[in-house]
């Protein structure tokens, strides 16, 4: 297994990593996700990472990410990471540190 490097309080608020416009169904990996802002009402096919611990993590299925609504802000718990994510529909902005 990678390394997770975990941000710090700074990146919570101004994500150093940018941010990613999602906006098709193509699988996207290797990512440092904190942060989803939904811009059009999204389905979520995949949304997985690691926890503070390491562990994998699947955001879909235990955070109830399977449809994110327009407007919305999503933060995944402090010292969590979005690595993958693929939409069937909609459109995000992944924030990223």
């Amino acid at each position: 297994m990678s390394q997770v490097i975990f941000p710090q309080p700074f990146d919570l608020l101004v994500p150093r990593g940018g941010t990613k416009v999602i906006d098709d169904t193509s699988a996207y990996t290797n990512l440092t996700g904190i942060a989803i802002d939904c811009v059009a009402t999204a389905v979520v096919s995949v949304c997985t990472g690691f926890d503070d611990a390491g562990n994998a993590y699947n955001f879909k299925t235990t955070n109830n990410w399977d449809n994110l609504t327009t407007g919305y802000t999503y933060f995944v718990p402090r010292n969590y990471v979005i690595t993958a994510i693929t939409l069937s529909s909609g459109t995000i902005n992944l924030h990223q540190y």
